[in-house]
């Protein structure tokens, strides 16, 4: 029983040597490319000129502030985080506005943007801002054929976000300053007025000096109680201070949160501030986030659809940093006014006490003064004076204290960012010169190639390497046979052809070979020659394998099963007028329809005329004894069957040979062909040897090989078009029916020369010595 074939291999792996076969295939697509993408980058250089890069350093010291330190740790930004943001912050549409404004002005009619206009979204499709891998260095960057151009606008950029950060730091807190600034001038006209009427009730009661209040009893008593009335004066005065600047900063909950309310009798505040989520500071980075994922969205949109995945990606960004913001900044204010209410409250409730304090102590007062009007009265009334004006005076110290905690520099002079290089000509670098044009043109023409000749072999579904072969169907190759130029014509047979391709005819031999070694350990001498598809050369390997055995001295029967296109007849000059149809139609002998050929040990059974249902007599018992017969009157038996994929005639003779060789033409047939031909073998359980691999490249480039013309057919989706009976022209339309039954044709055709008798030798060599010289010049 015949082994079955192995089931082909899917594997899609390339090895290195399969890349390095892959770049040989397409080295002209390469080299082609490379040189045209160079020639196209000369070009390129000569019309754009040297490129130069101007850049300026900027060093960011995000310790340097205290006011940034809040809105940092509360949005996690930390180390480069914090540098990255600033490094958006540089180029965004504030800082490049101003900067923009400030190039033209220098610069009134520049050429920076190829004659048209600087804008924002020109200058930040062009303008880098890189962060430095280990530290807080901002490196701003503009490529330009105008060199000091570009350095001006690098440098009106950093300039520009200097000026960014100092205005950063005029926050919330610089509207705060101004509101006690605003008290404490009030306090201080306060007090110039308390001191200005002490001046005057001294001159107008002479002698009175701050002696008089020395006094004992009444006065010692007056003293503590107005000691205490002054207390109770000032803790009232702050807390009704406290009230009202609660009550008017009540809609700005942020500006309240900064102040130290409720702290009249000392200590600890009377509520807490809740700490700030969202400052102004954060907002910023936060929104230059988000202006640089809009730039970078309007870039994708001029290349892809708004419903690319990209461009959805960075619109969930964008919504879920504005969701971000909006819901710090929601937290910040839900928090402060629920502050600001409670503040308020205890602020009242604290300015009650201190009322009802002060009213006791001033009728204690009032009580103590009495007794002191007995004593004296100018003392009384110049101690009023003196108490109002300390009241105005501790009021005026408590809002120097609160303008010193807040620590404001309104002149803003202090800067987080530090210039360490500006952009200078001199020291601007090349970014794209001609010999860095050429290199990368060339570099990228390698790179372009290389990919055009992969996509060029990805589309290309024919197989061009015996390794491809191997891989692809599982099977040894047996041969490699050259592509040769000589065809049969009229009064040409196959024998002049093998004498006058005298390669051919080597590889032929290697073939011979290979398939002695193949049927050495099997039970038969059978060979069936097939391929996937026509025009493979399966016809003209099959006659060549022939030749080659019979000049090895073995007795040998070439068949033509092909009984759809049969072409060993017009091969070898017959007429064709008898055959396999004729043989199982008429229940011949074989010896009927054998014929000889000029060589002596190679005969030939044509296919006979072209019966109408050539798959029932492949399949016929009679048949099946022919190839018996064949088999007991030959050393070997070379059987020409169809392509496998077309019709199923090749699948039924395989399975009734010793083995198959399939044959695969080199540059044509195709990945799927090849594929489809080993399963179909490997379905019909068919033993094959190997694979015989024709059309192979030798010299400088390929000829014409001994094809032959198969009408459209199809197969299992192999895209064949219709393999059928039609369009044999007329040899197909007047040969009569031939039927496979005992009796003879009714319309047979006039027979040939009957070959002689023929005996099959006792024994016959494994494999041959060789071929006789005077037999095979090759």
């Amino acid at each position: 029983m015949n082994a079955a074939a192995p089931a082909p291999s899917e594997g899609h792996e390339l090895t290195f040597g399969q890349v390095l076969a892959l770049l040989w295939r397409g080295r002209w697509t390469i080299l082609i490319t490379a040189v045209l993408v160079t020639i196209a980058s000369w070009f390129y250089s000569q019309s754009q000129g040297t490129i130069w890069r101007a850049w300026s350093r900027v060093y960011v010291d995000r310790g340097g502030n205290s006011q940034l330190g809040p809105e940092v740790l509360a949005l996690g930004f930390s180390g480069r985080n914090y540098a990255e943001t600033q490094a958006q912050v540089m180029v965004s549409s504030e800082v490049l506005r101003g900067a923009i404004e400030l190039f033209l002005i220098e610069f009134p009619d520049p050429q920076i943007a190829g004659g048209g206009r600087v804008t924002v979204p020109w200058l930040k499709y062009r303008l880098r801002s890189r962060v430095g891998s280990d530290n807080d260095i901002i490196t701003v960057s503009l490529d330009s054929p105008h060199r000091e151009e570009a350095c001006a606008l690098v440098n009106q950029v950093v300039d520009g976000y200097q000026q960014f950060q100092r205005k950063m730091q005029k926050n919330s807190a610089t509207e705060l300053y101004g509101l006690i600034d605003k008290d404490r001038r009030r306090y201080e006209s306060e007090y110039e007025q308390a001191l200005k009427e002490q001046d005057e009730y001294r001159k107008a009661n002479q002698g009175i000096g701050p002696e008089v209040t020395n006094l004992d009893g009444a006065q010692a008593g007056l003293e503590q109680v107005q000691e205490s009335l002054k207390e109770a004066e000032r803790n009232l005065a702050i807390a009704l201070s406290d009230v009202e600047t609660a009550t008017r900063l009540a809609d700005q909950p942020e500006v309240l949160a900064q102040m130290s309310l409720g702290m009249a009798g000392g200590g600890a505040p009377l509520l807490t501030p809740p700490a700030p989520v969202a400052t102004p500071q954060a907002a910023a980075g936060i929104m230059s986030q988000m202006e640089a994922l809009e730039l970078q969205r309007a870039e994708l949109l001029t290349e892809l659809q708004p419903s690319h995945w990209r461009i959805e990606s960075i619109d969930r960004n964008i919504t879920a940093i504005r969701a971000r913001l909006e819901e710090l900044q929601r937290i910040d204010r839900a928090e402060l006014q629920s502050y600001g209410k409670a503040l308020l409250g205890m602020l009242n409730q604290q300015a009650e006490v201190a009322k009802i304090q002060r009213d006791q102590l001033r009728q204690e007062a009032a009580e103590a003064q009495s007794a002191l009007y007995a004593v004296d009265g100018h003392a009384v009334e110049f101690g009023k004076l003196l108490a109002r004006a300390d009241r105005a005076k501790r009021a005026l110290d408590t809002a120097y204290n609160e303008l010193q905690r807040i620590n404001i520099d309104e002149d803003a002079s202090k800067t987080l960012a530090h210039i360490l290089d500006y952009a200078l000509p001199d020291q601007a670098e090349v970014a794209a010169g001609r010999p860095i044009r050429l290199l990368t043109g060339l570099l990228f023409g390698l790179l372009l190639g290389i990919g055009l000749a992969w996509f060029q072999d990805l589309i290309d579904p024919r197989m061009r390497s015996p390794d491809e072969v191997r891989r692809r169907t599982g099977l040894p190759i047996l041969a490699t046979l050259p592509h040769t130029t000589a065809r049969p014509e009229d009064g040409v047979t196959m024998l002049d052809v093998w004498d006058s391709e005298r390669q051919f005819a080597e590889a032929a031999r290697s073939l011979r070979t290979a398939v002695y070694f193949g049927l050495a350990q099997t039970d038969g001498n059978i060979v069936q020659v097939t391929s996937a598809a026509p025009q493979d050369g399966k016809s003209t390997i099959s006659s060549s394998l022939a030749i080659a055995m019979a000049k090895a001295g073995q007795r040998t029967l070439l068949i033509d099963a092909d009984l759809r296109k049969p072409t060993q007849a017009k091969r070898f000059g017959y007429d064709n007028q008898r055959g396999v149809s004729t043989a199982v139609a008429d229940d011949a002998p074989l010896s009927d329809a054998v014929q000889m050929t000029d060589l002596e040990d190679l005969h030939l059974l044509q296919s006979g005329p072209i019966p109408p249902n050539p798959t029932e007599i492949l399949n016929s018992d009679r048949f099946a004894r022919l190839l018996q017969e064949a088999s007991e009157e030959y050393d070997r038996v070379i059987v020409d069957s169809p392509p496998l994929l077309p019709v199923a005639d090749s699948r039924i003779l395989a399975s009734k040979c010793s083995g198959t060789v399939l044959v695969i033409s080199t540059g044509k047939t195709t990945r799927k062909n090849a594929t489809g031909a080993a399963n179909a073998l490997a379905q019909a359980s068919a033993r094959v040897l190997g694979i015989a691999l024709n059309y192979a490249e030798r010299g400088r480039g390929y000829g014409y090989g001994y094809g032959y013309g198969y009408g459209g057919y199809g197969y299992g989706g192999y895209g064949y078009g219709g393999y059928g009976y039609g369009g044999y022209g007329a040899e197909a339309s007047s040969t009569p029916e031939v039927k496979v039954t005992s009796g003879r044709v009714a319309a047979q055709a006039a027979s040939g020369q009957a070959p002689p008798a023929r005996r099959r030798p006792e024994s016959s060599p494994a494999l041959p010595a060789g071929d006789a010289p005077a037999e095979d010049g090759a």
